[in-house]
């Protein structure tokens, strides 16, 4: 499985979406890069260079998924079941849930807030910014969720469109089925100081 750095300041390491799955075409170029700041959370940036993103639903917890979309999956404990997922469309709209593999519970249903998002549009793409607050996390979790470098983590980042003109599928750690629920196929998340 592939690792990717999490750092705690400094520059941040960039991850690669590129592992398309073969029932659909060719994603998007995606990338993205994740940030960890100690007492506020996890901050996920992801772009992807597409003109004209399809972004047809508006309302939390929306199927955003059909339209282009970009995700992040994070499990905070690797010997937890549980984990977050995180969908959001260019419109800003997100699918947020919370529980073991497709036995998931929206954060909203939980009486939680969904993690902040904020979109910026090119003209030749289009950029997420995702904080996953660790307070979120410690409701979620019933523990505490404050982390060091060294700590390791487990997760996935995905590009989707199911009903874009060319649907596709594409993740940064491999899955081997057409299903990005699938927790034993997500990487290696290490938290490590940054470069100053």
């Amino acid at each position: 499985m592939p690792n990717y750095r999490v750092t705690i300041g400094g520059k941040p390491d960039v991850f690669s979406i590129t592992n398309h799955r073969p029932e659909g075409g060719i994603a998007p170029k995606t990338e993205g890069w994740m940030e960890y700041t100690p007492g506020v959370g996890f901050a996920v940036t992801m772009r992807c260079f597409e003109k004209d993103p399809l972004a047809v639903y508006t309302q939390p917890d929306d199927p955003v998924f059909h339209d282009s979309c970009m995700e992040v999956f994070l499990k905070c404990f690797p010997q937890s079941p549980d984990y977050i997922n995180v969908e959001m469309n260019a419109n800003g709209v997100m699918r947020c849930g919370f529980g073991p593999g497709r036995n998931r519970t929206k954060v909203l249903e939980l009486g939680l807030p969904q993690p902040e998002v904020t979109v910026t549009r090119g003209a030749d793409f289009w950029l997420v910014r995702c904080l996953i607050s660790e307070k979120l996390l410690e409701s979620l979790y019933q523990r505490p969720c404050r982390f060091a470098p060294g700590d390791e983590m487990r997760g996935n980042f995905y590009k989707c469109g199911e009903k874009t003109p060319v649907p596709h599928w594409a993740s940064w750690s491999k899955v081997e089925r057409l299903d990005f629920h699938t927790p034993e196929f997500f990487g290696v998340l290490k938290i490590e100081e940054g470069e100053r």
